[in-house]
């Protein structure tokens, strides 16, 4: 007895393995962004530091230095690495 091919389930695996792996690109491509952000987050904390120190100058009547505030160093941990 010859059986049918059970087309439906062919066309799920196919549509499934292929939502798979683009998934997977789009993780990676997720990641290739995070990284590309903290670099440039990295270089911005950088710059804004050392704009702060071109300002550093003493306080009237003191030896302490004023500068603008720093910002905040908080980090924030991401799933794409």
């Amino acid at each position: 007895m010859k059986t049918t091919p059970d087309l439906a389930g062919v066309a799920w695996r196919k549509s499934s393995k292929s939502w798979h792996e683009r998934l997977n690109d789009v993780g990676k491509e997720c990641g290739e962004v995070a990284r590309s952000l903290r670099a440039s987050a990295g270089n911005y904390e950088k710059n804004d530091e050392e704009t702060a120190n071109s300002f550093t100058r003493p306080a009237a009547g003191s030896s302490v230095s004023v500068r603008p505030a720093m910002q905040s160093a908080a980090r924030f941990d991401s799933p794409f690495g």
